[in-house]
């Protein structure tokens, strides 16, 4: 998120993300219309974390037969006939790609209905053991978990997401507070929410209709930490000058502790094009992983996202304890740019637009990374009989 001086003085929430063209990283981002986005948008609906009671239809949507037969006419030219056959491979690719992610909002609308009415039901009886209605009880809980922020804390905050041309704190000093809020709230009730699944019984029986997983392969190079048989395998598309992917960062950090070795996380770059410092970024923290130091280097680079300049890299790899001259020989090699150009490829292939870009399992996970938590979860109760 970043404060961004606007015509109205409001609050802008920007995103990493290229057009949705399919160039991937080629692509630059869809300007932003001055007073657009006054405030943070709802997160998506996030993964119910359960046990499911039936075995998953996965592909079921995806499967579905619509294609048209080869020799299929869909036209004539002065009598002769234009066959499927003739339309080309691309339109069958674009077809498929299209259906594709139909099936996914699918999943992902029967997923937030679901979950709605999980966490109803969870409120209503966490409500009812303490004499109240559902909303006068989240509201209490809500208030308890999400104070005011203090003064210190809201020019902190302002000090840390302002751009350049960002007005005075005093003259935006309501939008700062009121976007505070809003993520302290969303926070609070993620954590409340968490809180009462696990001292509950859930079971899900919804069928998984989402397309097969994609191919996503880890290289020896890729960062890596957790067990390498878990179950659950998370992999992170991201951008070193991304202000996104510096918060992802933080979750990704908070959820190393918290899951061990039943999940898997994998970093891989994809530097987009209009930030000019994130690929050489990216190839120091490639050049890290060699000195096996590479979480010590991404997280020195989100702390000082701002200096990601030459001499700045020099300076946070100091900071990362890294060896300057085994350093300077990786860099010289070209060998973490190879490694970074491999990361991109991939993630062009696999559909890849924006930063972050986290999939569970190959399937694409686009809530807030503030649900990753929850999504990783949901899928190890999945594979828990698997």
């Amino acid at each position: 998120m970043k404060i961004r001086l606007a015509a109205a003085l409001t609050l802008v929430l920007t995103a990493c993300q290229g057009a949705p063209a399919p160039a991937g990283p080629n692509s630059d981002p869809a300007p932003t219309k001055a007073g657009e986005g006054a405030s943070a948008p709802a997160p998506a609906p996030a993964p119910t974390v359960a046990q499911p009671s039936t075995p998953a239809i996965e592909g079921a949507c995806a499967a579905a037969s619509l294609s048209l037969a080869p020799q299929t006419v869909v036209a004539r030219v002065n009598g002769a006939p234009v066959t499927v056959e003739s339309l080309g491979v691309e339109a069958a690719e674009m077809e498929k790609q299209a259906l594709g992610d139909y099936c996914r909002q699918i999943q992902k609308i029967r997923d937030g209905a679901v979950r709605m009415a999980v966490e109803e039901k969870l409120l209503q009886t966490a409500a009812a053991a303490q004499g109240l209605e559902i909303d006068p009880y989240l509201k209490g809980q809500i208030e308890s978990r999400a104070p005011e922020p203090s003064d210190a804390e809201v020019e902190a905050y302002y000090g840390a997401n302002k751009t350049p041309d960002a007005p005075a704190l005093e003259l935006v000093r309501g939008q700062v507070v009121a976007a505070m809020m809003e993520e302290r709230q969303q926070g609070a009730y993620f954590a409340l929410m968490g809180e009462l699944r696990e001292g509950a019984s859930v079971e899900m029986s919804l069928p998984d209709v989402r397309p097969p997983a994609l191919p996503i392969d880890i290289p020896a190079h890729t960062p890596t930490f957790g067990g390498a048989e878990a179950k659950v395998e998370v992999v992170e598309f991201s951008d070193f000058e991304c202000p996104y992917c510096a918060r992802a960062g933080t979750v990704v950090s908070e959820l190393k502790g918290k899951f061990g070795d039943r999940v898997r996380f994998a970093y891989r770059h994809f530097p987009l094009s209009f930030h000019p410092n994130a690929k050489p970024a990216a190839e120091h923290a490639q050049c890290a992983q060699e000195q096996g130091k590479f979480w010590e280097m991404h997280d020195a680079i989100f702390e000082n996202q701002r200096t990601l300049d030459g001499e700045g890299l020099k300076s946070i790899a100091a900071q990362a304890g890294l060896d300057a001259d085994l350093l300077a020989r990786c860099l010289e090699s070209g060998r973490a740019r190879k490694q970074v150009d491999e990361d991109v490829a991939k993630g062009t292939e696999i559909g890849v637009r924006g930063t972050p870009s986290f999939y569970i399992n190959g399937q694409p996970f686009d809530a807030n990374p503030d649900q990753l938590e929850a999504a990783i979860a949901a899928e190890l109760a999945k594979t828990a009989g698997a």
